[in-house]
């Protein structure tokens, strides 16, 4: 079972990098559109690229796993999602337009606070922010990630038909802050269920992956906005 980590670090880097760069509003507002229609928005889909390539994300039907580590080296589950095997559906083009067209997880970090993203995003689709306004604050819900975990399941280790069904099992076992649609799985944990879990659980225990870890300004808002403790170490 093919599996890796996309970090994020560099797109962070990016982001902070433009903000310090260019105080102009206008030239911040230009970097946050997804189309490469700026220098600014190119080179964020270039490093979407490069972070991808680095993992070698296969063109594959699969699961992944957004989130962080926090300072005691606790793994925080923030999104998990799924990839069909089709055009634009697999694992790897599921991740770049996840990292790009919901880029404002990313920028959430040298931002105020979601009220400030909401606004710039409307600023840049004054016509249909009505629609896209959803998609803004769904990503939102991703903030605070510094990590992806992936595992590619093939239709020769999982039939297409059960990836929907294994990825609700997934959601429930591993109740990620960030999926707010949850659908009632099955009433066992499905066997594919069981092994794609433990494949994400060994990615985040491996000292390589948890030695990668790096806080964000965004987690101390984190806490607040998911009502509870932040675990530590006893």
């Amino acid at each position: 079972m093919q599996r890796g980590v996309v970090c994020l670090g560099i797109l962070y880097d990016l982001v902070r990098e433009i903000v310090a760069n260019n105080p102009d509003t206008k030239n911040q507002l230009d970097a946050y559109r997804v189309n490469g229609s700026s220098p600014h928005s190119k080179d964020y889909r270039k490093k979407c690229r490069d972070v991808l390539s680095a993992s070698d994300v296969p063109n594959e039907q699969g699961f992944y796993l957004w989130g962080f580590y926090n300072r005691s080296g606790f793994w925080i589950n923030v999104y998990c999602g799924k990839a069909g095997k089709g055009k634009t559906a697999d694992l790897r083009d599921r991740l770049y337009k996840e990292l790009t067209a919901e880029n404002a997880s990313i920028w959430r970090e040298v931002n105020p606070d979601n009220a400030r993203v909401l606004s710039i995003g409307e600023q840049i689709h004054p016509t249909m922010w009505y629609k896209y306004k959803t998609h803004w604050e769904r990503a939102l819900n991703k903030a605070g990630s510094t990590h992806i975990f992936w595992v590619a399941t093939p239709e020769s280790e999982l039939k297409p038909e059960n990836v929907e069904s294994v990825e609700n099992d997934l959601i429930e076992a591993m109740n990620p802050t960030g999926n707010r649609q949850r659908r009632l799985p099955a009433a066992r944990l499905q066997q594919d269920a069981g092994k794609i879990f433990g494949a994400f659980r060994e990615m985040i225990h491996l000292e390589n992956n948890r030695s990668s870890k790096f806080h964000l300004k965004y987690h101390d808002e984190f806490w607040k906005w998911v009502g509870r403790t932040e675990p530590s170490m006893p």
